[in-house]
């Protein structure tokens, strides 16, 4: 009996550890933009991207917060190699069913010492029936490339498919 009471305590601290967070973010006025899912591979088998973000800010784009971690493979077999990051927002900026966001790297594992962030384009598209999947972009920027990087800067080229996953962007 005391075990069972010892379980249900705990199951009830997780649960409320757990909803929180979840919570804070719906209570936060201003935006949210958050997905999780995997990166099309340009070529079959070529590599699997994961990726995961979760972002809060003010109506517009300021006092932005949140984390982001890609987590990766290429190759297959011998050659495969595992790599990942994540960092911080610096900036994020919404417009409709399309964000921009950069990070700044705080972990990173694989990834070449000359890269210091990254900038993501993200869209929601679940909105339209038209184009119910929804895309991502990252493009990986040295520290000179970070300095220079801008939220206000358009997609570089269409917005990729993503494999699987979602992505939401929601304005308050």
């Amino acid at each position: 009996m005391r075990r069972a009471a010892v379980a249900s305590i705990a199951s009830l601290s997780l649960a409320a550890a757990v909803a929180i967070p979840l919570a804070t973010a719906a209570a936060d006025p201003g935006i949210h933009v958050h997905g999780e899912g995997d990166l099309s591979p340009f070529e079959r088998n070529a590599f699997v991207n994961h990726f995961n973000f979760e972002l809060v800010g003010a109506p517009d784009g300021s006092s932005v917060r949140g984390k982001v971690m890609v987590n990766g493979t290429t190759d297959q077999g011998a050659d495969k190699q595992k790599f990942d990051f994540s960092g911080s927002p610096i900036c994020m900026r919404v417009v409709d069913n399309q964000a921009t966001f950069i990070i700044r790297y705080d972990k990173t594992r694989n990834e070449p010492p000359i890269q210091a962030g990254a900038q993501f384009w993200v869209a929601d598209n679940a909105k339209d029936p038209q184009d119910p999947t929804d895309g991502v972009i990252v493009n990986v920027l040295s520290e000179n490339q970070l300095a220079k990087a801008s939220c206000n800067t358009p997609a570089p080229r269409p917005i990729k498919t993503i494999a699987k996953g979602d992505v939401r962007i929601d304005n308050a």
